[in-house]
């Protein structure tokens, strides 16, 4: 799970002023704030990616829960959904009424979750990365790992001892 964040001292930012923030267990002064729920017109932070995140500062947990090898073109319906592709709240009602509200933020309208995530995996993927790289378009259909999880809003030292 990607979540910015940056490393404080828990006294920085209390939590009676709203800032979510995660203490470290281990020694109770050393605290994670997070760049998506902070105001981020404060300086003086050095913000970090999710990969130099400690342990501990974590704040969600993603159970796996399945591991497909398919075809890219074999996903579902509901895998497409569970992607994020949504019914389009601006397409008015023609678009409704011929089954073209399926999208993704900033794109056009398109007549089902499959075909939204069509576009959206060409947007990102539609040709080699590389010079003379794979081609891994929607029309390639390459093979892909799909995997199913649950999210915990908890860190995994929580759902351990919860066990």
């Amino acid at each position: 799970m990607r979540e910015t964040h940056a490393l404080t001292n828990k006294h920085a930012y209390r939590l009676s002023v709203g800032v979510d923030q995660r203490v470290n267990p281990a020694n109770d002064y050393d605290a994670a704030v997070y760049r998506a729920c902070f105001d981020r017109s404060t300086g003086g932070l050095r913000w970090r990616p999710s990969i130099h995140k400690p342990r501990w500062a974590s704040r969600i947990t993603l159970e796996v829960t399945d591991v497909r090898f398919q075809r890219l073109q074999d996903i579902s319906p509901d895998d497409a959904e569970a992607e994020g592709l949504i019914q389009l709240p601006w397409a008015g009602q023609l678009a409704v009424d011929h089954g073209c509200n399926w999208g993704f933020e900033g794109d056009t309208r398109h007549g089902s979750p499959v075909s939204a995530f069509a576009a959206l995996w060409d947007s990102i993927n539609g040709s080699p990365r590389k010079k003379d790289g794979p081609d891994i378009s929607w029309e390639a259909n390459p093979k892909v790992v799909a995997i199913t999880f649950r999210p915990h809003l908890c860190n995994i030292d929580e759902m351990e001892e919860a066990a």
